[in-house]
């Protein structure tokens, strides 16, 4: 009865939130695009500008901009010589994914522990134009941070289980596995 409700239920609810900052990204992007759009036509068209929405504009950017980092990470999508990666042995692979993702965990606790101090030190500054607390803008750094050290050791957790299960020296895309954090 449990394992049914977890499959049916938690689950997809887990999922949607596991996949949540993608598409957060994905509609913070399409916002700056139309934001970006209407400074542009009140610039040219009709000689004016709106500082609100440019303001808004560029802390939006920085949310975008990380949430799609954190996104990345979570799917494993960095940049790496795919050639040169191929040519690696299964074990070599998984240590070398392990050292990949020991990295983002320590980027992410870097970018977590800064964004929290640049977040507590703004706290009190207000932007220009729209007057709010220009942590608005830092606490992205914070919370994507946060968001790459959970996908970090989720990948981690995986690369591990994946070594104890496999004891034939294949890694998981060659035994059809796939991953996707």
């Amino acid at each position: 009865m449990t394992r049914v409700w977890l499959k049916k239920t938690a689950a997809p609810i887990l999922s949607s939130f596991v996949s949540a900052p993608e598409t957060i990204a994905g509609l913070i992007w399409l916002v700056v695009a139309l934001m970006v759009g209407i400074i542009a036509i009140g610039r040219y068209a009709f000689n004016t500008g709106w500082p609100g929405v440019e303001e808004s504009a560029m802390i939006l950017f920085l949310w975008g901009l990380f949430l799609g980092a954190a996104a990345a990470v979570r799917k494993g999508s960095h940049i790496r010589m795919t050639y040169l990666f191929n040519k690696l042995s299964s074990v070599q692979k998984n240590v070398l994914l392990l050292f990949i993702d020991c990295s983002f965990l320590a980027y992410g606790a870097l970018l977590l522990w800064s964004g929290l101090e640049l977040t507590i030190f703004a706290w009190k500054i207000k932007t220009g134009v729209l007057l709010i607390s220009r942590s608005t803008s830092y606490s992205a750094l914070a919370v994507c941070g946060a968001l790459i050290v959970i996908y970090s050791l989720s990948r981690i957790s995986h690369t591990f289980y994946s070594f104890r299960r496999d004891r034939q020296g294949r890694s998981p895309s060659e035994r059809g596995e796939t991953y996707t954090g």
